[in-house]
C-alpha cells in the first residue's frame, strides 16, 4: 500500500512539472545542457544525502536498543513514535516554509529578511510543538489509549511521552532551523550537527542511560530529548554566526 501511494505522487509530481506551474517545468531534453548547475545541485545535495544515510543508519541502531528492551519496550515506544508524529511532520512543514523563503529572500539579496524569515519559521514550530508538549504532560495516558489497551503498555508509555513533551521545543528548533539552513545552502552544517546528535549524543545516552543505569525505555526517550537540546542549541549557533549568509549557491 506504502508503495503504490508513492507511485501515484511522484505520477501526480510529474504531470505537474511536464505541464509547468508558476514558472517551474521540467523539460526531459534540457537535463544535460547545464553541467555547471548540475555540479551545484552535486555539491549541495551530496552532503544531504550523507546526512540521511547516517541520520537513519543511526536510527536503526537506536530502534535496535529499544527492541532489545523486550516486547512491551516496543509496544510503548511504538505508541509514542505514533503520537510525536503529529509534532515532528508539522515541525518539518515550518522547516519546509523557512527553506523556501530564506532561499528566495538570498537569492534576491535581502539577507536581513531571509534571517526574519527563518527565524519565524522556528518561532512558528516552537509555538506548534509546545502546544502540542503541553497534551503530551497533561493527559498522556488519555492519548496513549488510543494505541493499546494494554495496562503495561500505558503504565510504560505515559512516562515517556511526559519526557517527549519537554523535548518539544527543541525539537522545533532543530527540525525547523535543519532545513531553513538547507534552503539556505547551508547542508554541511546540518551533517556535522546530525552526527553529533546521533552519533555522539542519542546512541551513547542511551546505552548509559537505559542499560547502564537501568532505566530502560524511559532512558531511551531521556537519551532522545538530551539529542535535540544539543541539535537545537548547536543550529542556533550556526544560525546566529550567518555564515550561511554568505555561502554561493
Amino acid at each position: 500500500a506504502s508503495g503504490v501511494a508513492h507511485a501515484i505522487e511522484a505520477s501526480l509530481l510529474l504531470v505537474v512539472l511536464v505541464r509547468g506551474r508558476r514558472g517551474l517545468r521540467l523539460i526531459p531534453s534540457r537535463f544535460f545542457e547545464g553541467p555547471p548547475v548540475l555540479r551545484s545541485i552535486l555539491r549541495i545535495s551530496l552532503p544531504s544525502f550523507v546526512e540521511r544515510v547516517f541520520f537513519h543508519a543511526g536510527f536503526l541502531v537506536f530502534a535496535g536498543m529499544v527492541t532489545r528492551l523486550g516486547e512491551l519496550a516496543s509496544a510503548a515506544n511504538q505508541a509514542c513514535i505514533a503520537l510525536e508524529s503529529f509534532s515532528f511532520i508539522p515541525a518539518g512543514a515550518f522547516g519546509v516554509a523557512g527553506a523556501t523563503i530564506m532561499g528566495q529572500k538570498l537569492g534576491a539579496r535581502l539577507p536581513e529578511q531571509a534571517r526574519a524569515g527563518g527565524a519565524w519559521a522556528v518561532w512558528l514550530a516552537v509555538g506548534f510543538l509546545s502546544f502540542m508538549g503541553l497534551l503530551y504532560l497533561t493527559i498522556p495516558g488519555l492519548l496513549v489509549a488510543f494505541f493499546s489497551s494494554d495496562p503495561q503498555v500505558l503504565a510504560l508509555a505515559v512516562p515517556c511521552l511526559m519526557i517527549a513533551a519537554l523535548a518539544q521545543p527543541t525539537m522545533a528548533v532543530g527540525i525547523s532551523l535543519s532545513e531553513g539552513l538547507k534552503g539556505a545552502g547551508d547542508t554541511r552544517s546540518p551533517l556535522i550537527i546530525t552526527l553529533i546528535g546521533i552519533w555522539g549524543v542519542r546512541l551513547g545516552a542511551s546505552w548509559l542511560l537505559a542499560y547502564r543505569l537501568g532505566l530502560g525505555l524511559p532512558g531511551i526517550w531521556l537519551a532522545t530529548a538530551l539529542d535535540w537540546a544539543v541539535r537545537a542549541s548547536l543550529l542556533l549557533v550556526v544560525f546566529r554566526r550567518g555564515h550561511w549568509v554568505r555561502i554561493k549557491v
